[in-house]
């Protein structure tokens, strides 16, 4: 054996020695502190400095170990101190690993679980900021904005950052554009929908049956919402002149309150009641023409 191999075999034997006395430390503090109250429970992880030292230049087994110490650990804190003891493992961890995707899932998921949200999207934006080609780590945390927290300002913001990161990945982009949507931002919403269906206009795989088949069925509402949003501001600007809503669509034309009286995505004039100054669309949605007008 050469001597370079030596050392390292007796450091990462040292290493493994230091880690089962850590381990029963742990156990043996953990019911030496059991009646403890909260604030005097310890830790029992170092520093990240500290941790860079004892791990001998072994950075990322370090940091797999300090995973799985962690996943066995966990519950054993009391709720008062386990989203700090949290924290600072996984900061540990991923300043040995800035690259461990896992770590930050991980962490953002175990913080999910009581809806933590502020703990959720401090470990992604680590993750997020240490990895700049990564669009896993914000689709995720869009994914978490989007779907549980219904923030869908903060969902558009991270999936803009993962379709930057993989503009030809389809499902953040069709996500990005929902995020769109739902935050209002109905014309930005319109054009990704409409370019999701131009990349798939000709492809007949399953994938791109479905990306055209939701592309379409956003376009059709999208565009019936900005009709709707645009005409149901006239009435109302013609409501608060006159007091009472306009007799038709077309006074609110004469009235100079709309130069073009919005048509729905057939083509059609919108239905108006009068009496209500309800506006809806007419036209059922017919998924084959609408995919022969886009």
């Amino acid at each position: 054996m050469t001597k370079g191999r030596a050392v390292r075999a007796l450091g990462l034997a040292a290493v493994f020695a230091l880690l089962a006395c850590a381990f029963s430390l742990h156990v043996r503090m953990r019911e030496l502190t059991a009646g403890y109250p909260d604030e005097y429970r310890s830790y029992y992880i170092p520093s990240s400095t500290q941790a860079k030292a004892f791990s001998l230049g072994y950075h990322n087994a370090a940091a797999d170990i300090l995973f799985i110490w962690f996943l066995q650990f966990y519950d054993w804190y009391n709720r008062s101190v386990r989203y700090g003891y949290m924290e600072h493992t996984f900061d540990v961890m991923t300043d040995l690993d800035p690259k461990f995707q896992e770590a930050y899932m991980t962490a953002a998921l175990f913080a999910f679980i009581p809806l933590k949200y502020d703990y959720v999207y401090k470990f992604l934006d680590k993750g997020i900021e240490k990895n700049p080609d990564n669009f896993v780590l914000p689709y995720d945390a869009g994914c978490y904005a989007f779907f549980s927290e219904k923030n869908f300002e903060r969902a558009a913001k991270y999936f803009k950052i993962a379709q930057d990161r993989n503009p030809d990945k389809a499902l953040v982009r069709n996500l990005y554009a929902k995020a769109l949507l739902q935050k209002g931002d109905l014309e930005s919403a319109l054009d990704y929908f409409r370019e999701l269906y131009r990349i798939y206009e000709n492809d007949t795989t399953p994938e791109g049956n479905y990306y055209r088949a939701a592309a379409v069925r956003h376009i059709w509402s999208t565009v019936n919402a900005i009709g709707e949003r645009d005409i149901g501001k006239a009435v109302e600007d013609y409501r608060s002149k006159h007091g009472k809503n306009p007799p038709s669509l077309s006074a609110i034309k004469k009235e100079g309150l709309l130069s073009v009286i919005p048509r729905d995505p057939a083509g059609n004039e919108f239905g108006y009641d009068p009496a209500s100054g309800r506006i809806t669309c007419l036209t059922p949605f017919d998924p084959k023409k609408a995919i022969g007008r886009w």
